[in-house]
């Protein structure tokens, strides 16, 4: 009986053990998806906001549809590099979140990714992105094929789809390990591979066109990740890409009107278009038992010049009875874009309770100058700012999988440069007067459901700081006092191996 009475208590025992060891750890943190959402701008261009020739850079900084607290909103709504290891590391999954930016527009995100075995060794996936933002307006799908020459080597190819044929993209790639074990993934893309053929295409029919591109030095992409293996306790990820300066030229129709003898004549502009881009993010972190340390670097930079073409004002006519005059394109300017952020985040669970947070101090720069700036601006501007970013979360876990937090999201902004009329960076806030105020700070109350391969979460927030002014310093024409409602969002997370 003795005997009996000991197994029984020390079975007890290591159960109880086994149920601490079992407790869940902290969260941990990627980068990756960071990297992974820079790459998709930079093959994607026709589906940004404005085109592929929107004058106002190639990251679209600031657009005249957002207010002053639209990168609040997306801080708010957003999956954090808390959330995104969950779904870096499967295989497949569909994730999505939407949020309320205005009375009657939501921002929204959904990605849908997907692996199938064809073989002992080879593998077909696919990947779906739905943006609807102020920034772009696409579904991006890609698809890919890889073949594992060794268990640790692995080659592919990938490939872009859409109804534009001249911007597709091509890239092929090289992977060591994996980068959940630890491992290195390398990448050149040919972007926009078929561009040069439609435009031939284009200049020899006689059909019309509202713009034709043709590339006088190709864009060519690398990137590189590399991870060292999430069980060790001290990890680092690099994530980079680079697209070398790329320049085409680009010939559009301005009018289309009546010519002698039943013509038809088009007017054109032509000009020559450069652009280059490169991101780099750089993330180290620490994990015991109860808590996550890391810090993080996430730095870009984008490049956009354009110039008129060289041709002279002139007319033609071509056998097919089409006449063409080309007309000085109007236009002369440069627009840079740039980031250099550092982060810290950490995590910590005690019992019940999880501490997430996570803190950036980032100086951000956005300038537009040249000889002749397109009409939509009424001068160059040279905008700088240092901003600070925080996100922290206390949550509660619920044996059950539920779970409640409470969240504070905070923008803290310090625009540089020169004081004009007692406004810093006057020439910017002309151009874009809703866009910055010093601070935004809201609480956020969030409830959820969590299982291994599931996270559900809602959320509505309550304005700290009022809403009672517009970029300008002058009250808001929408708003006679604070609102203090400051919308509601939800995220689902689902992954499958």
């Amino acid at each position: 009986m003795r005997t009996r009475t000991g197994l029984t208590l020390l079975v007890l025992l290591l159960s109880a053990a086994a149920g601490v060891s079992a407790q869940p750890v902290p969260p941990r943190g990627t980068l990756l998806e960071w990297g992974a959402g820079l790459r998709r701008l930079i093959l994607d261009r026709t589906h940004g906001y404005g085109g592929r020739y929107y004058e106002g850079g190639l990251f679209r900084t600031f657009t005249r549809q957002m207010d002053y607290e639209y990168e609040l909103d997306l801080l708010t709504y957003r999956f954090t590099l808390f959330d995104d290891p969950m779904w870096v590391q499967a295989s497949g999954g569909y994730r999505v979140y939407t949020g309320s930016i205005d009375y009657g527009e939501f921002v929204t995100e959904s990605q849908i990714k997907h692996a199938v075995r064809l073989g002992r060794r080879s593998t077909f996936h696919v990947l779906g992105v739905q943006e609807e933002n102020l920034r772009a307006r696409r579904f991006f799908v890609e698809v890919g094929y890889r073949y594992r020459l060794a268990p640790d080597h692995q080659i592919g190819v990938r490939h872009t789809l859409g109804m534009e044929k001249d911007d597709l993209d091509l890239s092929l790639h090289y992977t060591w390990r994996s980068l959940a074990e630890g491992g290195v993934h390398l990448e050149l893309g040919l972007l926009d591979w078929t561009g040069n053929f439609v435009y031939h295409l284009i200049a020899n029919s006689n059909r019309s066109f509202d713009t034709r591109q043709r590339y006088l030095r190709r864009p060519l992409f690398w990137a590189v990740e590399a991870t060292t293996p999430s069980r060790w306790p001290l990890r680092a990820e690099v994530t980079a890409g680079l697209q070398r300066r790329s320049r085409a030229r680009v010939d559009e129709t301005v009018a289309r009107i009546p010519g002698h003898a039943g013509y038809v004549t088009e007017h054109l502009a032509s000009f020559y278009n450069k652009e280059a881009v490169r991101y780099l993010g750089v993330l180290l972190e620490y994990a015991g038992s109860f808590f996550t340390l890391g810090a993080t670097y996430r730095g870009s930079y984008g490049a956009v010049t354009r110039t008129p073409g060289a041709d002279s004002t002139g007319c033609w006519e071509a056998a097919s009875g089409l006449g063409r005059c080309y007309v000085p394109y109007p236009y002369d300017f440069q627009s840079r874009e740039y980031t250099s952020a550092f982060g810290l985040h950490g995590a910590l669970r005690w019992r019940r309770l999880e501490l997430r947070t996570e803190w950036i101090r980032a100086i951000n720069a956005d300038r537009l100058s040249g000889a002749a700036l397109p009409e939509a601006y009424v001068m160059p501007y040279d905008f700088r700012e240092r901003r600070l970013t925080g996100k922290t979360r206390l949550s509660y876990l619920a044996p059950t999988g539920f779970w409640g937090a409470l969240e504070f999201n905070l923008e803290d902004r310090n625009v540089r440069g020169p004081r004009q009329a007692g406004t810093i960076n006057l020439p910017f806030r002309r151009n874009f007067p809703d866009q910055v105020v010093p601070f935004n700070r809201r609480f956020t109350l969030l409830l959820g459901y969590r299982r291994p391969r599931l996270e559900l979460t809602a959320g509505v927030s309550y304005d700290q700081d009022g809403d009672l002014y517009s970029g300008w310093g002058i009250p808001s024409q929408w708003r006679s006092k604070p609102a203090r409602f400051d919308g509601g969002f939800f995220r689902l997370q689902l992954t499958w191996p």
